[in-house]
């Protein structure tokens, strides 16, 4: 072994010790345990951890959260990662340090890791998956070679997924919750089902048909940035072109005609992204969900437009979609999040903002939005009202409701006032204000 080896093997014991100490002082579970593990995944700006607990044979799992930015064990964590670092093969996403307990009640300690480079990190309770930030922030600190960036990884950074064949089985409705839209606007195609259909597609994702493009691989993208990229349309009528989007893989090829000579393209992108791509293009008067179906639906490009240039929350909409709270909470404090409100028009005092209801239909939690789409979904005759998501949040607290309710339809969440006063209090405490008002 080479002195420089040794060296690196050194600098990870001793992160694994160091690490290893923390855990036994800061673990308060009960003497007699077999293993303690803690589970690492450093994300951009901030490294989560998991504690499990082995004992006889049984596993019990902690809560998940991130390290206080001042906590002891951080350098040792960072030493680790750094000191498992492979010029070619990086380092790893995360790595699990296990300390083992021998001859109660006067344990022996040992401890041992495992470190994973290659797969996607699993999602904990309340934790949010390695996002598109968080995978090129670990690359630009921890280069690899091209052949060892892995599928997951790629997809993720260019927010897509190359599908091949759509009889594949892993190949799903990407947003469940614009196929129930859909079925909802089948029955009854009015303009507030349509609307909810719009609505539904705000922080999931969309499929388009993209056979036909001419696809340039740069570095360890399989779609470079010069690549020419080129989406399936449709002819409406003599002055009229329509985008196609797609809500499910079933439904690709249907309503249209396309070229048996282009290799079949599929990809997987945010809604947001296409509905901004499509405003770039002048020729194209709509979008098309699902052509040829007994749902499909046009969105003229006055709704596209009046969707993208609204005040929005992209990031709490995202993290609703996902189920994911803790992203949420993250989402509410960022310096430009906000939060809407609905307030009846013909209210003069301009602050009779919705609640939702009980089930006796008494107002309950006071309504708050994460898109103006949202507030027309429930009534396209309200006004519409935003600040940053903490004033929102205070106004709350100082009005004296019991909880806020995060869009009134689904993916929808219900924070409560205890939630909600903590959340102040952090902020509070790190000097963090926004200011502006209701």
């Amino acid at each position: 072994m080479s002195s420089t080896e040794l060296s690196r093997t050194e600098r990870i014991q001793n992160a694994l010790n160091n690490i290893g100490s923390w855990l036994l002082d800061v673990s308060t579970v009960e003497p007699g345990w077999d293993e303690l593990i803690l589970d690492i995944k450093p994300l951009a700006d901030q490294i989560f951890v998991r504690v499990r607990e082995i004992r006889e044979g049984e596993e019990y799992i902690g809560t998940a959260g991130p390290l206080n930015a001042s906590s002891k064990v951080l350098p040792d964590i960072q030493q680790l990662q750094r000191a498992a670092y492979h010029g070619s093969r990086g380092t790893w996403f995360t790595a699990s340090v296990v300390v083992a307990a021998n001859n109660w009640p006067e344990p022996q300690f040992s401890v041992g890791a495992s470190y994973n480079r290659e797969e996607e990190p699993e999602s904990w309770k309340n934790e949010g998956s390695y996002s598109a930030p968080d995978i090129r922030a670990h690359l630009k600190s921890f280069p690899r070679a091209a052949e060892y960036v892995p599928l997951w990884a790629k997809e993720r950074m260019e927010h897509r997924r190359r599908l091949a064949h759509l009889d594949e089985p892993d190949l799903e409705a990407p947003n469940p919750y614009l196929t129930a839209a859909l079925a909802a606007f089948a029955k009854d195609t009015r303009e507030q089902t349509l609307i909810n259909v719009v609505r539904t597609m705000l922080g999931g994702d969309v499929l388009v048909d993209a056979s036909g493009s001419l696809i340039i691989p740069e570095g360890h993208l399989d779609i470079g940035p010069h690549s020419r990229m080129v989406y399936q349309v449709i002819r409406v009528d003599e002055d009229n072109q329509a985008l196609c989007v797609f809500s499910s893989p079933k439904y690709v090829g249907q309503g249209y005609s396309r070229d048996e000579n282009h290799e079949e393209l599929i990809l997987r992108e945010p809604a947001m992204k296409v509905f901004m791509e499509f405003l770039e293009k002048p020729e194209l008067s709509m979008i098309v969900v699902d052509p040829g179906t007994e749902h499909e639906c046009y969105i003229e490009r006055a709704q596209v437009q009046w969707v993208v240039t609204s005040p929005r929350n992209d990031g709490a909409k995202m993290a609703l979609a996902a189920g994911d709270m803790q992203r949420l909470l993250g989402s509410l404090v960022s310096p430009a999040s906000m939060l809407l409100l609905g307030v009846d028009p013909a209210d003069e005092t301009g602050s009779n903002f919705v609640f939702a209801p009980d089930e006796k239909g008494n107002p309950k939690s006071l309504l708050v939005f994460t898109s103006a789409i949202e507030i027309a979904a429930v009534d396209p005759h309200l006004e519409v009202r935003s600040a940053h998501a903490l004033e929102v949040l205070r106004y709350a607290k100082s009005i004296g409701v019991d909880s806020v309710q995060v869009n009134m339809f689904n993916p929808s969440t219900v924070l409560s006032i205890s939630q909600i006063e903590e959340l102040l209090d952090i902020m509070q405490e790190q000097g963090i204000a926004y200011g502006g008002g209701i």
